[in-house]
């Protein structure tokens, strides 16, 4: 199978044991973890048991033959899916593709935040509007991130402190106002639909009408 997957670009990492498995695990990062049912040191589902509590890596049980329990087993403890080798193995490179692409997937929308039109890139802390950016520095998007996460509700400035230059010390109210005005002009001449209003005693609100859902 290595040789298989090795024809198809895939870059493999092996492990005769669980025991190695766990180390290699904790010392690298992998797309996606392909385990025997049945290893020399014990069973997938076990080992599963611990790999859940410290990781989310995609995971594949594969087996020759098993019993439906074992099936059940491995998926109870956090098994992604669960494979019985057949004569034509392409269903199982077809399942791996299939992991992969939902993995990488979700990385990408774990980096990602839309706020309407506003669309928020955590990796690159950048934001665009319908395809422009928005030219933010990095303390507007986390300004703005700190209100988008609360889309609706009003945010103290001690939180914005909190979230953005980890303090709780009001050192001075024009600290915050002074960036939240320029993000504020930002998104209004990006017309974004968003707006940030101001909560007399509290802080600010952001609220927003994007236009691609506007009534014309």
């Amino acid at each position: 199978m290595l040789e298989r997957l090795a024809r198809r670009g895939y870059s493999c990492v092996t492990a005769d044991t669980g025991v190695e498995a766990r180390t290699r695990c904790k010392g690298s990062s992998f797309d996606l973890l392909l385990l025997e049912l049945y290893m020399p040191d014990g069973h997938a589902a076990d080992f599963l048991k611990d790999i859940r509590a410290r990781s989310d890596i995609p995971t594949l049980v594969f087996c020759e033959s098993s019993d439906p329990c074992d099936e059940l087993f491995c998926l109870e403890a956090g098994a992604d899916d669960f494979y019985t080798f057949q004569r034509d193995n392409a269903i199982l490179y077809a399942r791996i593709r299939s992991l992969l692409r939902r993995a990488h997937y979700a990385e990408r929308r774990k980096h990602k935040r839309n706020l309407g039109d506003v669309e928020m890139n955590e990796s690159l802390q950048s934001a665009v509007c319908r395809g422009e950016s928005l030219k933010l520095t990095p303390t507007e998007f986390k300004i703005l991130r700190a209100l988008g996460e609360n889309m609706g509700q009003s945010v103290s400035r001690e939180v914005i402190l909190r979230e953005v230059w980890d303090t709780d010390y009001l050192i001075d109210n024009r600290l915050v106002d002074s960036h939240v005005r320029n993000l504020r002009k930002k998104l209004g001449e990006a017309e974004s639909g968003l707006v940030i209003a101001s909560v007399r005693g509290v802080g600010y609100r952001l609220a927003g009408n994007p236009k691609s859902q506007a009534s014309p």
